[in-house]
């Protein structure tokens, strides 16, 4: 065995792009057998998406795949969401919310073992993100890494280490596949011994063309695995990200090169909003009654496919003035809202002054519900209820009572019902049948339901971010 293993692994040297992440193997380059490779984003680290409950789909798919969203380009090229989620980190406890446990402990296995060169491969640019994720691993070894958890022992002094960390250098390769491809194809030159790929990604997209390019190296001493990982992400705090998504947008106006949209709200909500536990909860139940009265299993509802589900005090679009919320908002000493406005004590003048100054505001105020009773309809925004995989789309609604009346609930209606939208087909035609309904139950044909479910909620005001 040669002396220096140093000039036996100039690949790794050559791929690196952290200095401080690069740990040479102890052995010759004639002892590696195996690659590990992991990918970054949303596969070993929970990276920071945009969260789908404050834009419409049309907004979200432009904040995900836009070039121009900002003045470094697209959501990934901006490094501004990884430092946000790095300072979050650094006042956590919970490892998992930031980073995919089951990729730390293969992850583990991978570093130890003296035949295997384990790499971060990730596609995002080394000019932008290397001092960042430099400081992602190192913030998250020091946290974690000298922690004795003796009860789960998950956490160990090698996590997180890997022989390299590789992001995306400027290279003639466009884009992330090929950059990747060309990385793994010298590292196959270099270990000549090379007898098994291990290469985990989250994209169902690389995972096939990844299959596909290993099928076509043709080499019959190397045994590959593609591994596809459940996506996981981290959203940052509602008002972090939205201060963000602002300034993207004005520095997408100030750039004269670029076309910028013109971003607009959905109209008002305001109401009693279901946590989203609740929703899955109430969905999930619906869905379980109505196959059983109508013994049909393909039936889907459509006016609940994103949140939130809310039940109004006024009719959607218009605004509480101050006099309704304070009917709303009975039990001032039980509100925290310092998550969004300093700790200084507020008066509940202050409090109502300041929901009716936004367009998104939810209290920590809560009441819970119960469903009494369920009526259907098919949709009036879809030209027949029939969906395109065979499923038969219906509209729901619920009517609820509180379950505590000691907390006073208000709504401008007769009864308190919760609905929803389809916040991408046709709003304006949803938001006028369903005002017809709200100011008239009895248009629909109401189930009574026994041993109803219980919901929470929080009241405030929701509007979503949209763009044309």
């Amino acid at each position: 065995m040669p002396s220096d293993f140093q000039n036996a692994h100039d690949v790794l040297k050559e791929w690196s792009s952290i200095g401080t992440e690069l740990h040479i193997p102890k052995c010759d380059a004639s002892d590696i057998t195996k690659l590990h490779i992991y990918d970054f984003d949303n596969t070993l680290f929970n990276s920071p998406v945009p969260n789908s409950q404050l834009y419409t789909k049309t907004f979200e798919n432009y904040l995900r795949s836009s070039p121009n969203l900002s003045s470094f380009g697209g959501w990934w090229d901006d490094p501004r969401p990884i430092e946000t989620i790095n300072k979050l980190m650094n006042n956590d406890n919970d490892r998992s919310e930031y980073w995919n446990e089951n990729m730390i402990k293969l992850a583990r296995m991978s570093y130890r073992a003296q035949d295997t060169i384990s790499i971060v491969l990730t596609g995002r640019k080394e000019k932008l993100f290397v001092h960042h994720i430099s400081k992602l691993l190192e913030t998250a070894r020091n946290k974690w890494n000298n922690l004795e958890d003796t009860d789960k022992k998950s956490y160990c002094k090698d996590d997180l280490l890997f022989n390299a960390v590789l992001l995306k250098k400027i290279r003639k390769e466009t884009n992330t596949l090929e950059y990747k491809q060309k990385c793994i194809l010298s590292f196959i030159e270099a270990y000549t011994n090379l007898k098994e790929i291990t290469l985990y990604d989250d994209r169902v997209h690389h995972v096939n063309k990844f299959k596909m390019f290993f099928n076509s190296l043709n080499n019959p001493r190397i045994f590959w695995f593609v591994v596809p990982v459940p996506p996981r992400y981290h959203y940052l705090p509602i008002k972090d990200e939205l201060n963000l998504v602002n300034k993207f947008i004005q520095e997408t106006k100030e750039n004269e090169a670029s076309h910028p949209i013109k971003v607009s709200r959905t109209p008002m909500q305001v109401g009693y909003f279901l946590t989203l536990s609740s929703q899955k909860k109430l969905l999930h139940w619906a869905l379980n009654f109505l196959r059983r009265i109508n013994h049909e299993d393909k039936v889907s509802i459509s006016n609940f496919a994103e949140y939130p589900m809310y039940i109004p005090c006024v009719n959607p679009g218009q605004k509480m003035n101050k006099n309704q919320v304070s009917k709303c908002l009975t039990k001032f000493d039980n509100i925290q809202i310092s998550k969004v406005i300093d700790n200084a004590e507020k008066t509940p003048e202050d409090i109502i002054k300041y929901f009716c100054s936004h367009n998104t505001m939810m209290s920590e105020w809560s009441t819970s519900f119960k469903v009494v009773s369920l009526a259907t309809r098919e949709p009036t925004h879809m030209k027949h209820s029939q969906s395109r995989n065979g499923y038969k789309a219906v509209e729901v609604y619920y009517k609820v009572v509180p379950t505590n009346m000691k907390n006073e609930t208000w709504t401008s209606y007769n009864s308190y019902i919760i609905i929803g939208y389809n916040y991408d087909s046709n709003l304006t035609h949803q938001i006028s049948e369903i005002n017809l309904l709200l100011g008239n139950p009895k248009i629909l044909d109401w189930r009574d339901v026994r041993n109803g479910i219980k919901i929470n909620t929080y009241f405030g005001f929701f509007s979503k971010k949209d763009c044309n």
